[in-house]
């Protein structure tokens, strides 16, 4: 007990000095006034705004003397790019797509206008951390507009239920629909306090030092430090089965569909979100392309620039392993152009940056061995099983942690590194090695490539893909009645059953079975919508959708992917607007047209691998506190950085809490205890103009 208690009295005194030496950092506080002046009047010129957010890439807007390259400009990129800019760093975005933000970016069909990622936002009421951290990468120009009670309403099959903001508001609305079941609704109010209050060690377990992480992690000191770590490592189907045996109160507090069935998904993660509108869901004035409009100009005044139509197609990487810049490809048929610079940091995701951007010899390289049940010591390339975070294998029991004493791998994995560098020992196709159909396998890595980018590709699963469908309305949302609440629509209150049967669909068998699907109406959240484009208004569809489901046609061009795709996509988006269109009748003669995307589509707009919605997985594995720990900035590629949804959470939020652990691991500071002190000087200075 003694020793116990002064190893955590030495660790805290440890992480205090860290904390210090962060704070006294010489790289300057980007965080040390509030915006400088009130917004400015929405520009809607649409060259004005072309300027900024569609300049294209050529080397003559290449700055000179970068002192960092980003590779993607959503919120992820450009967080991590503006925070750098504050403190004078000259940074350039590059952007495979034609127009900056990633999936904070807008189109337009028809004189129609739509956001493809940002459908509302949570925690943006004046003084939030999250407000102040956007309004200083913005200049403070965005103008949030807060959506009016309630913000959200979830069906379950025939019954519905609305969601209320307000800290009394939002519970006080669930126990009215829900009155036997107070004590639960009380339990999960004070479980969601916790989670949003100690959240940030999270974030914590990412900037220390990996030795002390790891220590924390190996002895389960982790889990002393405080509950919100058992809480990520907890099921959310069973936690909230403890609280409740009321099945629709179980599935509203599991709404918040992300692509995971609740069952796979972390406790913490769900709590989260659902406190994340607690105090209410806004939308940005102007539309979701706002945010990158004004994130540009900043990063422009510090001497760098934004660049779309730049697609990067490999991390350079200097012969003692340090990446050193990337590689731009101008067109389909003219040269690529090197572009170097001491820093590179990737909001391209862990899959595209490990997986295709690094050089060959550093990819990881999946080739026929053995699998992780049949493995035995000695055997090549395999994992040590005894390792505390080997992932889960399917069907394959899992194995507790042993001390690395009692490991009958340890004289190989002498480091605990998940992965056993052996010669290359040649297997045909044939070979009795190589694993049965559908089992996991685990490649090989030449002896100089650093084990960590492959350890950290094994931690985490590719996320589901969505599906969306994009309706142009005739008539503006007043006159068509509009609303401005978002609607979740389930089958049925057994959410984890719908995601087991979704997921095991054939392709043919999808227009049919379709699951959950989410409406919703931007015009009617955006009183600048009518300004913008009169007479019209839009409603937004979306749903989960598998990438195997779409994968025959992968590798063809947008546009251009035949007939058999096109009918496929339609029969889907058909389904999905007849279901919509049965809970909104009045709207049935009011559609002028339907655009849909697949996967593929967010594969080729947004560069996201397989599709995904909100980057790897977000399953139980991805927040268990050594997963956490791994998944952070630094990667194992020296001055390769990794920005976005994948070093913290999904959504605009996650992302940007991405940016700001990759910007605070650059620049040796803990960036938040900077916005935390911001945050306390702008409300004393509300408080004397109030006085």
């Amino acid at each position: 007990m003694w020793a116990t208690l002064l190893l955590l009295v030495a660790l805290g005194t440890l992480a205090l000095g860290l904390v210090a030496h962060r704070l006294l950092a010489p790289t300057g506080n980007p965080f040390a006034q509030p915006p400088p002046g009130p917004p400015r009047p929405l520009v809607t010129e649409p060259r004005a705004r072309d300027k900024v957010l569609k300049r294209g890439f050529s080397t003559h807007r290449v700055p000179p003397e970068l002192d960092a390259v980003v590779i993607g400009s959503g919120i992820g990129g450009l967080a991590a790019a503006g925070t750098l800019a504050k403190v004078g760093k000259r940074v350039l975005v590059l952007e495979q797509h034609e127009q900056a933000g990633g999936c904070c970016h807008t189109f337009q069909e028809r004189g129609t206008e739509f956001d493809v990622g940002i459908h509302y936002v949570g925690q943006m009421h004046e003084g939030s951390m999250l407000r102040v951290a956007l309004d200083q990468l913005t200049d403070g120009q965005l103008c949030w507009q807060r959506l009016p009670d309630p913000y959200d309403e979830v069906c379950l099959g025939p019954r519905r239920y609305q969601l209320r903001s307000g800290k009394a508001a939002f519970a006080a609305a669930l126990e009215e629909q829900f009155p036997g079941e107070k004590a639960a609704i009380g339990e999960f109010m004070r479980l969601s306090k916790v989670a949003s209050r100690h959240v940030a060690l999270l974030a914590v377990l990412k900037l220390v030092p990996r030795w002390l992480a790891t220590l924390l992690v190996r002895t389960g000191l982790v889990y002393c430090v405080s509950p919100v770590f058992r809480m990520a490592a907890t099921s959310h189907s069973e936690a909230v089965a403890r609280l409740t045996a009321d099945r629709d109160l179980r599935a509203l507090l599991s709404y918040l569909f992300y692509g995971t069935a609740p069952r796979d998904s972390s406790f913490l993660v769900n709590v989260l979100m659902v406190h994340h509108y607690q105090r209410g869901a806004w939308y940005p004035r102007g539309g979701a392309s706002e945010i990158a409009f004004h994130a540009v100009p900043l990063i422009e005044r510090a001497g760098g620039a934004v660049l779309v139509r730049a697609p990067v197609t490999r991390i350079l990487v200097s012969p003692a392993g340090t990446a050193v810049g990337v590689v731009v490809q101008k067109g389909p048929s003219e040269e690529e152009v090197e572009i170097f610079a001491p820093l590179v940091i990737s909001d391209a995701g862990i899959f595209n940056t490990f997986g295709k951007l690094l050089p060959p010899p550093l990819r990881s390289h999946p080739v026929p061995s053995i699998p992780v049940s049949l493995a035995s010591p000695g055997s090549p390339a395999s994992l040590c099983p005894w390792c505390p975070h080997v992932p889960t294998v399917p069907g394959v029991p899992s194995i507790p942690t042993f001390p690395a004493s009692l490991c009958p791998w340890h004289h190989q994995c002498p480091q605990h590194s998940h992965v056993l560098r052996v010669p290359s020992i040649p297997m045909s196709p044939a070979s009795p090695a190589s694993p049965p159909q559908g089992w996991d396998t685990i490649s090989r890595i030449p002896t100089h490539v650093p084990a960590g980018v492959r350890s950290r590709l094994a931690m985490v699963r590719h996320g589901m893909g969505s599906f969306l469908v994009f309706a142009g309305l005739r008539g503006s949302a007043a006159e068509l009645a509009l609303p401005a609440t978002n609607f979740w629509i389930y089958p049925h209150n057994d959410l984890d059953g719908m995601m087991t049967h979704y997921a095991a669909l054939s392709r043919d068998d999808v227009p049919e079975n379709l699951a959950m699907m989410f409406i919703t109406f931007p015009a009617a959240k955006d009183p600048t919508y009518e300004q913008r484009h009169p007479g019209r208004s839009c409603m937004t569809i979306l749903t989960m959708a598998r990438y195997e489901w779409f994968e025959e046609w992968a590798g063809t061009r947008a546009k251009h992917r035949g007939p058999d795709y096109q009918r496929y996509k339609l029969a889907i988006a058909q389904r999905l607007m007849e279901r919509a269109l049965q809970r909104f009748p009045h709207l049935r003669d009011k559609v002028e047209f339907v655009e849909a995307a697949s996967p593929l589509t967010n594969q080729h707009y947004l560069a996201a691998p397989r599709g995904e919605m909100y980057g790897t997985e977000h399953d139980i594995g991805r927040f268990s506190p050594a997963v956490v720990a791994a998944m952070r900035a630094e990667t194992p590629v020296k001055n390769l950085y990794l920005t976005g949804q994948d070093v913290f959470s999904c959504g605009l939020a996650g992302a940007l809490h991405g940016g700001l652990l990759c910007a605070s691991a650059i620049l040796g500071r803990l960036l938040y205890l900077d916005l935390l002190l911001l945050k306390k000087k702008i409300k004393r200075c509300r408080g004397r103009q109030v006085a």
